[in-house]
């Protein structure tokens, strides 16, 4: 009688932590998609629709990010990250034949500093689901973002004063 018991007691605990463990992994693998839309940006329409799944909708990235003039790039460990394309004026020649730098403006650091700021979120929501082994290499690039945006906000100093 001890042998069921325990045998029981066993099985019990067994199937608690699987429960637990497959309620952790979360995939739209195998999910039915309910829907699909046209996207429309700036009043053109995508080539690529949107779907629906249980409720949500689900966007071509690297299509809608370049239809926004925004750079997408993709890595199998970091995933899927945006930002904004920099662009700085043209050097222009002045009539005695003088030569101008490109002026960066306070409002384009501002905007690649948001940009930066899009991505350390997007990697930090990242980190809880990642990998183990990949977790240093995404700390390593939030640090990285961070750096570049203490490099930006002393540049914005530098234009204030």
């Amino acid at each position: 009688m001890r042998k069921y018991f325990v045998g029981a007691i066993f099985g019990f605990l067994l199937s608690i932590s699987v429960t637990v463990y497959g309620e952790e992994v979360k995939s739209l693998v195998g999910e039915v998609i309910q829907g699909q839309f046209p996207v429309k940006v700036n009043g053109e329409e995508l080539t690529n629709k949107a779907i629906v799944v249980d409720g949500t909708s689900y966007l071509p990235v690297r299509e809608f990010g370049e239809k926004l003039g925004m750079e997408v790039k993709f890595d199998a460990d970091l995933g899927i990250e945006l930002s904004k394309k920099v662009t700085t004026q043209p050097v222009t020649e002045i009539p005695n034949n003088q030569v101008t730098e490109p002026q960066i403006t306070v409002e384009a650091l501002n905007t690649e500093i948001e940009g930066y700021s899009s991505q350390i979120a997007t990697l930090e929501w990242q980190i809880p689901r990642a990998k183990k082994e990949n977790i240093p290499l995404i700390e390593s690039k939030i640090n990285e973002l961070k750096a570049k945006i203490a490099e930006l906000e002393k540049q914005k100093a530098e234009l204030t004063n």
